[in-house]
């Protein structure tokens, strides 16, 4: 193995304490070049984007700065200046979503500073690398598009060069810049992103993605106690899993690992002795999880126009583009089709129900829960899905929409807001009682 990137979240760099360990992760690790990925502190691009509107709210990220800094020992002199631009540009005049990149970049900017101080501090050879320099984007700030080409180009002129003198590159995770040098952002999560596409960009042989989970779990272990850790993922069902609520990879960061080929390993900050959970494009053995989204909304539109109709559904989605709507599930019928999305702005809604009439009669329903049962147990052992369908009817949990994957491996259910975790915890059940026997 000759290349590695390590990506260290929120909460493995949100302290003295977590950046120590970072350090002697990467100190331990024997991969002749590695490259490292930081982001934020937990909690603090929040912060960040609270300034923006009340700028006394810096004054708490500043403060989170220091207090790190002064653990490991560092100088403070860096974060004051980081301090001193932050607070010019939050005078700037710049359309929201602009400012909004800029303003929150400095938390990845200031972490990537700060552990590259502390591992120079014990000995590696270690520098700080502004991902702007590096990671060529398009103008769609908050959720930036990369450009593989430019990227590579970029990181191949400027991490090899670091990597062949011996140096570990701490980069920051997030950011990125378009072709006229303004920040963007990749979107919530996008360190993950940051990681992937830059392994790729280089050729490297696995990226780690830390955290402070051991892996990714069979259930959300807060709400399913005896969730368990799936030591080996396909691609497949890790875009499953991460599209459909699983918390421990962002969604966007698989498709640069997919397209070359990467093993992504997730593992554990706080518990380096655990396995964790390996990604990778052949097929892994049959297990299951169980995942969820809350807070979904059900946009239905009926016609009897949309029989036989050519173009409706192209229609259709046109509209939710045009609102920047990603939908997650789709149930068409012969006169009526319905569609999930989140995130959505509620002042917002009755401009969509609007655009939407125009279609046919409409509605909206709100607090709405998707659960997502992945497993490639689905395909192989077909008469799972009327233990399924009898344990929710025997739970009385109605199902809205249902959805099955053409790969045979995800299983979609729409149920209200109020049953998501009652059902997250039957069916998760259900399926550790089939595998136990």
């Amino acid at each position: 193995m000759n290349t590695k990137v390590l990506k260290f979240g929120g909460t493995s760099v949100s302290d003295g304490d977590a950046v120590r360990r970072v350090a002697a992760i990467v100190a331990k690790d024997e991969t002749p070049r590695k490259l490292v990925v930081v982001s934020a502190q937990s909690g603090v691009t929040t912060t960040l984007l609270r300034a923006i509107a009340e700028p006394a709210a810096l004054d708490a990220a500043v403060e989170r700065w220091c207090n790190l800094a002064r653990e490991l020992g560092l100088c403070a002199d860096v974060v004051d200046s980081f301090a001193e631009e932050l607070r010019r540009d939050l005078q700037r005049k710049l359309p929201r979503e602009q400012k909004a990149d800029l303003i929150t970049s400095y938390g990845e900017r200031v972490s990537a500073v700060i552990v590259s101080g502390y591992l120079r501090q014990v000995g590696l050879k270690a520098v700080a690398a502004d991902g702007r320099d590096i990671i060529v984007t398009d103008d769609n700030f908050g959720n930036a598009r990369y450009d593989t080409t430019a990227t590579t180009g970029r990181a191949e002129e400027i991490l090899l060069t670091l990597l062949a003198a011996g140096e570990i590159p701490v980069v920051t995770g997030f950011i990125g810049a378009d072709t006229r040098g303004r920040t963007t952002t990749l979107g919530r999560g996008g360190s993950d992103l940051t990681a992937t596409l830059l392994a790729a960009c280089l050729g490297a042989d696995v990226v780690e993605i830390w955290t402070d989970a051991d892996g990714v779990m069979s259930a959300d272990p807060r709400a399913v106690r005896e969730a368990k850790l799936i030591a080996r993922l396909s691609y497949d069902e890790a875009v499953e899993l991460s599209n459909f609520g699983a918390r421990v990879l962002f969604n966007k960061s698989l498709p640069p690992a997919i397209r070359a080929g990467l093993p992504v390993h997730v593992r554990n900050t706080f518990n380096p002795s655990s396995p964790g959970t390996v990604i990778a494009a052949d097929k892994a053995p049959a297990n299951y999880a169980v995942t969820t989204k809350s807070n979904v909304r059900v946009a239905t539109v009926a016609t009897p126009e949309m029989v036989g109709a050519v173009g409706f559904l192209a229609r259709l989605f046109g509209i939710f583009e045009s609102f920047d709507l990603s939908v997650d599930v789709v149930s068409v019928s012969e006169a009526s089709v319905s569609v999930t999305f989140n995130n959505f702005d509620d002042e917002r809604e009755a401009d969509l129900l609007s655009a939407l009439r125009g279609l046919g009669d409409a509605d909206v329903k709100r607090n709405r829960s998707i659960v997502a049962v992945i497993s490639r147990y689905l395909d192989e052992e077909q008469a799972i899905f009327p233990k399924i369908f009898g344990a929710l009817a025997e739970h009385g949990v109605d199902v809205e929409m249902i959805s099955y994957g053409n790969r045979e491996i995800n299983l979609t259910l729409i149920v209200d807001g109020a049953r998501e975790r009652e059902t997250l915890q039957f069916i998760h059940k259900l399926f550790e009682d089939n595998f136990r026997r």
